[in-house]
């Protein structure tokens, strides 16, 4: 859910960010949580390396791991966003 949100938000308000962007920002995003889901169900201590903290315990996965996808999501659009040709201003 983090990812789409990010990639929508970006969308509306930055005029520059590009359909190529918000693909594989939403991928990438997606990708992540997923991939962080299954690094914690596999190895559950694996939660200190994603909140920083030798003290978190598993329901920390809650609140850290759509922080950290949002924040991937928004990288990778802007980024992607950047390297490619804007939409032009008629449409």
């Amino acid at each position: 859910m983090t990812p789409i949100f990010c990639t929508i938000i970006i969308g509306m308000i930055w005029k520059r960010a590009s359909p190529a962007g918000g693909f594989w920002g939403l991928l990438v995003g997606t990708i992540s949580a997923f991939g962080m889901w299954l690094t914690v169900k596999l190895h559950p201590a694996a939660i200190a390396w994603f909140a920083f903290s030798t003290h978190a315990q598993t329901m920390a996965e809650n609140n850290v791991s759509p922080a950290l996808v949002g924040v991937i999501a928004a990288v990778v659009t802007v980024v992607v966003s950047l390297c490619t040709r804007p939409k032009p201003v008629e449409e």
